[in-house]
């Protein structure tokens, strides 16, 4: 068993084998077999060659589809496997990889005439986040009148975790929604523009990004396995954030500001990495004067406040 997984990880697949594995991934999410297609990606997100060029998109997909293991959808009908030459084009662009899921989710909804009401149904009624993040992953791509009302009175009638509600007006950028749109929030409301909400990282302010950037050069030195988490972390916390009084003061950061950001990114990280942090160091690296020593202290605050319990208000 144990020299099968080491074949298994070292499988690299050509571009044509890549194709014809994404058309058998979208045969198992059109027919909802969730355990199918789990399964399926482990088995891609272990091969290399071109496979490597879809990791992202696999792994995001993967994370989504496990909560719905198995799911409150039901189980649609049992698909045929096919893995047959797919004619669609090879590449790595996240244009394309957003086509081929528009694909997915348009050919079930044309097979299922009530698939974005039960879409919708697992976003309103669930208190999973990672149920309702996987349907808005779906709702996003899908073509129906009814979604855009939907997620609007949804956003204005109820809280939700402040990482969905960033997703679902990411829903409603992408399917051309304009306008007002209020977010009911940490017991208050506030609003956004429809058109504004960025819909990929490099959309962000380069205000915004470089704090992120900042603590990836300067970990990438000091401890190489912080770099990639803590900009990870730093995306979550902005697209959290958005719309927020914390997320203006973000926006409009100067330099010393966005390290003051940095700094407590740095600590949060560390923290949760390693158990621990040296404080000094670390306010060293950045910099940190006495002078900027209680913005420090209050960006930290903020940020284990949303990582810990969710919460984005000031």
């Amino acid at each position: 068993m144990d020299d099968a997984r080491d074949r298994e990880r070292h499988v690299f697949l050509l571009p044509q084998a890549v194709e014809d594995y994404k058309r058998k991934l979208a045969d198992l999410l059109e027919g909802e077999r969730y355990g199918d297609a789990v399964r399926l990606l482990a088995f891609l997100l272990q091969c290399g060659g071109a496979a490597e060029h879809w990791h992202g998109q696999w792994r995001e997909l993967k994370r989504a589809l496990e909560p719905l293991c198995p799911s409150e959808l039901g189980d649609g009908p049992e698909t045929a496997d096919d893995t047959g030459s797919s004619h669609g084009r090879t590449g790595d662009t996240r244009d394309e990889e957003e086509a081929w899921l528009r694909g997915v989710v348009a050919r079930r909804s044309a097979a299922d005439e009530m698939y974005a009401d039960r879409l919708l149904a697992v976003l309103v009624e669930s208190d999973d986040p990672e149920r309702q993040l996987t349907a808005l992953g779906l709702l996003r791509y899908l073509d129906h009148p009814g979604v855009v009302p939907a997620l609007r009175a949804w956003l204005s009638g109820r809280e939700c975790h402040p990482l969905v509600q960033f997703r679902t007006l990411q829903a409603l950028r992408a399917q051309g929604a304009t306008g007002r749109v209020e977010v009911r929030r940490d017991g208050g409301v506030f609003a956004v523009t429809a058109e504004d909400v960025p819909l990929r990282p490099e959309d962000f302010p380069p205000e915004v990004r470089r704090v992120g950037e900042r603590v990836r050069l300067v970990a990438e030195s000091v401890d190489p396995s912080l770099a990639r988490f803590a900009e990870e972390m730093w995306m979550e916390c902005v697209q959290a954030a958005y719309g927020t009084s914390a997320y203006a003061e973000m926006m409009n950061a100067g330099e010393a500001e966005a390290g003051v950001w940095a700094a407590a990114l740095h600590r949060l990280v560390a923290e949760r990495l390693h158990g621990t942090a040296d404080d000094a160091a670390v306010r060293e690296l950045y910099a940190i004067t006495d002078t900027l020593r209680d913005r420090y202290e209050r960006a930290l605050r903020w940020l284990r406040q949303y990582a810990d319990k969710g919460v984005t208000e000031r």
